[in-house]
C-alpha cells in the first residue's frame, strides 16, 4: 500500500541516477529461487528525492545466459525527454551502477561484469533472512517516496512487468 503509482499519462520523470540490481540464484533449476533484476531511477519530485522501479524481472537462467543478459541490459537506456542546458538529466541514460548480491552465482557475475567494463559493485546483505531484511527496509517504504509506473491498460494498477516484484 505504500508504493505510489506514477500516472500512466505523465511521462517518466527525469532520472538523476539509475541503479540496476541483481539477486542471483544458485542454479538454473526451477525448484529454487530465480535470479531477479530490478532497475531503479532516482529523481527529485516536489523537492524530495524519490525512486522509481523502472524495470524488473525474475527468471531461472543458466550462468552463461545470466552473464550475457546482464552485460546486454547494462547497455539499456532508461528515461528520456527534452534535454536542455538547464536540465542535463532529461535524456535516456544507462545505469550508473550495477549492484550484485555477492552470494551464489553473483560472485562470478560480479567478476565477469567488471571484466566487461560494467560499473558493478558487490553487496553482501549479511546473514539476515529475507523477512528480516524486509522489516529493515520497511521504514523507507513507509515514507511513500517509492514509485511504480501505472499500467496504461489497467488504470489504478502497476504495470504488468512489476507484478512479480510486488508479489
Amino acid at each position: 500500500k505504500h508504493f505510489q503509482l506514477w500516472p500512466a499519462d505523465e511521462g517518466l520523470p527525469q532520472f538523476e541516477y539509475i541503479l540496476q540490481s541483481y539477486d542471483c540464484a544458485f542454479t538454473e533449476r526451477s525448484t529454487g529461487d530465480p535470479t531477479a533484476c530490478t532497475v531503479w531511477g532516482v529523481f527529485t519530485h516536489q523537492g524530495e528525492r524519490n525512486v522509481m522501479l523502472i524495470d524488473a524481472w525474475d527468471e531461472h537462467l543458466s550462468y552463461p545466459d545470466l552473464r550475457a543478459r546482464a552485460i546486454s541490459e547494462w547497455g539499456a537506456e532508461y528515461g528520456g525527454g527534452g534535454r536542455t542546458k538547464d536540465n542535463p538529466y532529461a535524456r535516456p541514460r544507462r545505469p550508473d551502477r550495477v549492484l550484485v548480491e555477492a552470494k551464489a552465482s553473483g560472485q562470478s557475475l560480479l567478476q565477469d561484469l567488471r571484466l566487461a567494463k560494467v560499473p558493478a559493485v558487490g553487496y553482501n546483505p549479511g546473514n539476515a533472512d529475507k523477512i528480516s531484511r524486509a522489516h529493515q527496509a520497511s521504514p523507507t517504504l513507509e515514507l511513500e517516496l517509492i514509485w511504480i509506473p501505472e499500467s496504461s491498460k489497467n488504470r489504478g494498477h502497476a504495470v504488468s512487468w512489476a507484478q512479480g516484484f510486488l508479489k
